[in-house]
C-alpha cells in the first residue's frame, strides 16, 4: 500500500539516506520471481467503506491490488533512479 503524502519528507529520501548509511549496498536474491501488486491508500479505504455500507459483503473476503504488476527489480530500479543512486549489488544464491 502506497501513499503520495508523507509527512517527514518523501519516501524515496528516507529509503536513499536508509542505502547511504549502509555503503549503498543491496543483497539479492538470485531465482526470486516475486511480485508485487501496490494499492494506493485511498482505493483501500473506498473499499473498507463500501463493505461497512453494503450488507451484500457481511462474511466475504476481498483481495485489493492495484491495476500494475511490478517484479521486485522494478521497484528497486524505481526507487534507484528517484534516489539518484547507483547501488552495490550482492547476488546471493538460494539454495
Amino acid at each position: 500500500m502506497y501513499n503520495t503524502l508523507d509527512f517527514s519528507k518523501q519516501i524515496h529520501g528516507r529509503w536513499q539516506y536508509n542505502m547511504v548509511m549502509f555503503n549503498r549496498t543491496l543483497y539479492r536474491i538470485e531465482g526470486q520471481n516475486a511480485s508485487w501488486q501496490p494499492v494506493f491508500v485511498n482505493d483501500v479505504s473506498m473499499a473498507a467503506i463500501n463493505c461497512l455500507k453494503m450488507d451484500s459483503t457481511v462474511g466475504q473476503t476481498f483481495d485489493l491490488g492495484g491495476p500494475h504488476t511490478y517484479t521486485i527489480d522494478e521497484i528497486y530500479e524505481q526507487f534507484f533512479n528517484t534516489a539518484m543512486i547507483k547501488p552495490y549489488i550482492v547476488p546471493i544464491k538460494m539454495e
